[in-house]
């Protein structure tokens, strides 16, 4: 049998050209379509995770979804690690025959938390939000007991100080969690460098409550018998007035 050639000629080429291009241009803009709704779809459900009116298994099936669609977001790590950790809470709450029945349920969850913290770190550990975030998780686990946690706490508030240097959050975190840990030099010395950061919390009325409340604390247990937090941070914050 004799072989057959196929031969294009010009016009030939450019309609199969064209065709291939126009192939390519639909793929992509059905690709990007699909993308595009999956990521909406993924945001919707993060959303729905962060509902208050949720339960923590509702969070945690609902972020788990958007995670499913959308495994690029640090922050719905950091939501489903919450959503865990709320879980460790409501566990550990129980009568302890209810608590012994699910230790297992309870370590999983505990387990499963600090992994999807550390994922989240893993997947934008620039983020100071995410860093901050999985500071809280870490002092939620120290508020229930959990060994070393409010030392790990401190630690990432630590980290988290150093991406935003300007701003006093992590330092009035890191300093609560030390108090908690009965560190309390170390508690004066945080606070300190938050109200140096800055100095009035009146715009943050939480904020502000929350701090004179520590340095209450602080100056009943005696941390300085010299001067309080606030007579220290003053000295910082204050330029010496020039003699004349």
């Amino acid at each position: 049998a004799k072989e057959k050639k196929i031969i294009f000629n010009k016009t030939q080429w450019s309609h199969f050209a064209s065709t291939f291009v126009v192939l390519l241009i639909l793929v992509g803009v059905f690709y990007w379509g699909y993308v595009i709704v999956q990521k909406g779809a993924a945001n919707f459900y993060a959303n729905r995770a962060i509902n208050k009116s949720l339960n923590e298994d509702e969070m945690i099936d609902s972020i788990n979804r958007a995670l499913r669609l959308d495994a690029s977001q640090a922050s719905y790590y950091e939501v489903a690690a919450q959503a865990y950790a709320f879980k460790v809470g409501k566990l550990a709450s129980l009568s302890s025959e209810e608590a012994e029945a699910k230790k297992d349920e309870l370590k999983n969850s505990l387990v499963t938390a600090m992994n999807y913290s550390n994922t989240a770190e893993r997947v934008d550990m620039t983020d100071f939000r995410v860093v901050l975030a999985t500071g809280r998780v870490l002092e939620y686990f120290g508020s229930l007991g959990v060994p070393g946690a409010n030392e790990q706490a401190m630690i990432k508030y630590i980290a988290a100080s150093a991406l935003s240097p300007s701003n006093p959050l992590p330092f009035i975190f890191a300093s609560n969690v030390a108090f908690t840990a009965n560190k309390k030099d170390l508690s004066k010395e945080y606070l300190i460098q938050a109200l140096t950061l800055k100095s009035n919390y009146s715009d943050v009325p939480s904020l502000e409550a929350g701090i004179a409340d520590l340095i209450q604390r602080l100056n009943k247990a005696n941390v300085s018998s010299v001067e309080t937090v606030s007579e220290s941070t003053t000295s910082k914050t204050t330029k010496p007035s020039a003699k004349k």
